[in-house]
Protein backbone atom coordinates (compact mmCIF):
# COMPACT_ATOMS: atom_id res chain seq x y z
CA UNK A 1 0.00 0.00 0.00
CA UNK A 2 1.19 3.51 -0.71
CA UNK A 3 -0.14 6.97 0.06
CA UNK A 4 -0.70 9.48 -2.75
CA UNK A 5 1.10 12.70 -1.74
CA UNK A 6 -1.48 14.88 -3.51
CA UNK A 7 -4.73 13.39 -2.21
CA UNK A 8 -3.50 11.55 0.90
CA UNK A 9 -5.41 8.46 -0.28
CA UNK A 10 -3.99 5.02 0.36
CA UNK A 11 -3.89 2.83 -2.73
CA UNK A 12 -2.45 -0.53 -3.62
CA UNK A 13 1.03 -0.30 -5.03
CA UNK A 14 2.55 -2.10 -7.98
CA UNK A 15 2.20 -1.99 -11.73
CA UNK A 16 -1.33 -3.43 -11.82
CA UNK A 17 -2.66 -0.98 -9.23
CA UNK A 18 -1.11 1.91 -11.12
CA UNK A 19 -2.67 1.07 -14.49
CA UNK A 20 -6.09 -0.37 -13.61
CA UNK A 21 -9.07 1.33 -12.11
CA UNK A 22 -12.75 0.62 -11.78
CA UNK A 23 -13.83 2.67 -14.81
CA UNK A 24 -11.38 0.99 -17.19
CA UNK A 25 -12.20 -2.48 -15.82
CA UNK A 26 -15.93 -1.87 -16.37
CA UNK A 27 -15.26 -0.43 -19.83
CA UNK A 28 -13.37 -3.58 -20.85
CA UNK A 29 -16.14 -5.80 -19.50
CA UNK A 30 -18.79 -3.69 -21.27
CA UNK A 31 -16.87 -3.92 -24.55
CA UNK A 32 -16.93 -7.72 -24.43
CA UNK A 33 -20.52 -7.92 -23.20
CA UNK A 34 -21.81 -5.61 -25.96
CA UNK A 35 -20.24 -7.87 -28.59
CA UNK A 36 -21.64 -10.90 -26.78
CA UNK A 37 -25.14 -9.43 -26.95
CA UNK A 38 -24.71 -8.62 -30.65
CA UNK A 39 -23.39 -12.13 -31.32
CA UNK A 40 -26.10 -14.00 -29.43
CA UNK A 41 -28.82 -11.81 -30.97
CA UNK A 42 -27.47 -12.44 -34.46
CA UNK A 43 -27.02 -16.15 -33.89
CA UNK A 44 -30.40 -16.78 -32.30
CA UNK A 45 -32.36 -14.63 -34.75
CA UNK A 46 -31.18 -16.59 -37.83
CA UNK A 47 -33.29 -19.75 -37.96
CA UNK A 48 -31.42 -21.04 -41.03
CA UNK A 49 -28.32 -21.62 -38.92
CA UNK A 50 -30.15 -24.14 -36.75
CA UNK A 51 -31.91 -26.01 -39.56
CA UNK A 52 -29.27 -28.75 -39.73
CA UNK A 53 -28.03 -28.67 -36.14
CA UNK A 54 -28.93 -32.31 -35.45
CA UNK A 55 -28.66 -33.70 -39.01
CA UNK A 56 -25.96 -36.33 -38.78
CA UNK A 57 -22.47 -36.19 -37.30
CA UNK A 58 -21.73 -32.64 -38.49
CA UNK A 59 -22.81 -30.16 -35.80
CA UNK A 60 -23.53 -27.53 -38.44
CA UNK A 61 -22.51 -23.91 -38.83
CA UNK A 62 -23.47 -22.91 -35.29
CA UNK A 63 -20.86 -24.88 -33.36
CA UNK A 64 -17.98 -22.39 -33.51
CA UNK A 65 -20.15 -19.29 -32.83
CA UNK A 66 -21.75 -21.02 -29.84
CA UNK A 67 -18.33 -21.97 -28.42
CA UNK A 68 -16.87 -18.48 -28.97
CA UNK A 69 -19.93 -16.67 -27.63
CA UNK A 70 -20.04 -18.92 -24.56
CA UNK A 71 -16.38 -18.20 -23.77
CA UNK A 72 -16.87 -14.46 -24.38
CA UNK A 73 -20.00 -14.46 -22.21
CA UNK A 74 -18.21 -16.11 -19.31
CA UNK A 75 -15.19 -13.85 -19.79
CA UNK A 76 -17.30 -10.68 -19.89
CA UNK A 77 -19.19 -11.63 -16.75
CA UNK A 78 -15.91 -12.56 -15.01
CA UNK A 79 -14.36 -9.20 -16.00
CA UNK A 80 -17.38 -7.29 -14.70
CA UNK A 81 -17.42 -9.27 -11.45
CA UNK A 82 -13.67 -8.74 -11.05
CA UNK A 83 -14.12 -5.00 -11.52
CA UNK A 84 -16.63 -4.87 -8.69
CA UNK A 85 -14.71 -7.23 -6.42
CA UNK A 86 -11.38 -5.42 -6.89
CA UNK A 87 -12.75 -1.90 -6.81
CA UNK A 88 -10.08 0.58 -5.83
CA UNK A 89 -9.62 4.32 -6.14
CA UNK A 90 -8.82 5.78 -9.52
CA UNK A 91 -5.18 6.65 -9.95
CA UNK A 92 -4.01 9.24 -12.43
CA UNK A 93 -0.85 8.02 -14.08
CA UNK A 94 0.47 9.30 -17.35
CA UNK A 95 3.51 8.71 -19.45
CA UNK A 96 5.52 11.92 -19.26
CA UNK A 97 6.83 11.56 -22.81
CA UNK A 98 3.42 11.67 -24.51
CA UNK A 99 1.03 12.74 -21.76
CA UNK A 100 -1.03 9.60 -22.42
CA UNK A 101 -2.13 6.85 -20.04
CA UNK A 102 0.59 4.29 -19.38
CA UNK A 103 -1.21 1.45 -21.11
CA UNK A 104 -1.84 3.41 -24.31
CA UNK A 105 1.48 2.57 -25.96
CA UNK A 106 0.93 -1.13 -25.28
CA UNK A 107 -2.59 -1.00 -26.74
CA UNK A 108 -1.31 0.89 -29.78
CA UNK A 109 1.45 -1.67 -30.30
CA UNK A 110 -1.11 -4.49 -30.12
CA UNK A 111 -3.32 -2.74 -32.66
CA UNK A 112 -0.40 -2.22 -35.05
CA UNK A 113 0.75 -5.84 -34.79
CA UNK A 114 -2.78 -7.19 -35.33
CA UNK A 115 -3.35 -4.82 -38.27
CA UNK A 116 -0.04 -5.90 -39.85
CA UNK A 117 -0.72 -9.62 -39.30
CA UNK A 118 -2.53 -10.15 -42.66
CA UNK A 119 0.28 -8.41 -44.57
CA UNK A 120 2.95 -10.68 -43.11
CA UNK A 121 0.70 -13.70 -43.41
CA UNK A 122 0.42 -13.25 -47.19
CA UNK A 123 4.19 -12.90 -47.56
CA UNK A 124 5.63 -15.54 -45.21
CA UNK A 125 2.57 -17.68 -44.38
CA UNK A 126 0.24 -18.09 -41.46
CA UNK A 127 2.27 -20.37 -39.23
CA UNK A 128 5.55 -18.38 -39.30
CA UNK A 129 3.60 -15.14 -38.76
CA UNK A 130 1.77 -16.68 -35.79
CA UNK A 131 5.01 -17.96 -34.29
CA UNK A 132 6.68 -14.53 -34.61
CA UNK A 133 3.62 -12.70 -33.28
CA UNK A 134 3.32 -14.90 -30.18
CA UNK A 135 7.09 -14.90 -29.60
CA UNK A 136 7.38 -11.09 -29.73
CA UNK A 137 4.41 -10.55 -27.43
CA UNK A 138 5.37 -13.28 -24.98
CA UNK A 139 8.91 -11.89 -24.76
CA UNK A 140 7.75 -8.27 -24.58
CA UNK A 141 5.20 -8.92 -21.85
CA UNK A 142 7.68 -10.70 -19.58
CA UNK A 143 8.17 -8.95 -16.24
CA UNK A 144 11.61 -7.60 -17.14
CA UNK A 145 12.54 -9.25 -20.45
CA UNK A 146 16.09 -7.90 -20.60
CA UNK A 147 16.96 -9.00 -17.05
CA UNK A 148 17.24 -12.61 -18.23
CA UNK A 149 16.88 -12.40 -22.03
CA UNK A 150 17.95 -15.98 -22.76
CA UNK A 151 15.53 -17.48 -20.24
CA UNK A 152 12.67 -15.19 -21.30
CA UNK A 153 13.46 -15.84 -24.96
CA UNK A 154 13.34 -19.60 -24.44
CA UNK A 155 10.01 -19.33 -22.60
CA UNK A 156 8.62 -17.08 -25.35
CA UNK A 157 9.82 -19.49 -28.05
CA UNK A 158 8.21 -22.41 -26.21
CA UNK A 159 4.93 -20.50 -25.85
CA UNK A 160 5.04 -19.51 -29.53
CA UNK A 161 5.80 -23.05 -30.64
CA UNK A 162 3.02 -24.60 -28.55
CA UNK A 163 0.50 -21.96 -29.65
CA UNK A 164 1.41 -22.36 -33.32
CA UNK A 165 1.24 -26.16 -33.12
CA UNK A 166 -2.13 -26.06 -31.35
CA UNK A 167 -3.58 -23.72 -33.96
CA UNK A 168 -2.21 -25.93 -36.74
CA UNK A 169 -3.54 -29.11 -35.11
CA UNK A 170 -6.99 -27.68 -34.41
CA UNK A 171 -7.58 -26.02 -37.76
CA UNK A 172 -5.53 -27.91 -40.33
CA UNK A 173 -5.59 -31.45 -38.94
CA UNK A 174 -8.84 -31.55 -36.95
CA UNK A 175 -11.33 -29.56 -39.02
CA UNK A 176 -9.44 -29.31 -42.31
CA UNK A 177 -9.21 -25.53 -42.62
CA UNK A 178 -5.95 -24.61 -44.32
CA UNK A 179 -4.31 -21.24 -43.79
CA UNK A 180 -2.09 -19.56 -46.39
Amino acid sequence: MQTDPVTDETTASGPIAETHNFASDIAVAAFFLVWVIVGWTSLLSDTNLFSDLYAGADPGPTLLPIIVLSVLSLGGVALAAGAFLNRRPTTKSADTALGLPKGFKLALALFVTIASFPFFMTHIGYLPTTFIFVFVWAFGLAHDPMQAPLRNGMIAALAAGITTLLIYACFDLLIGVRFP
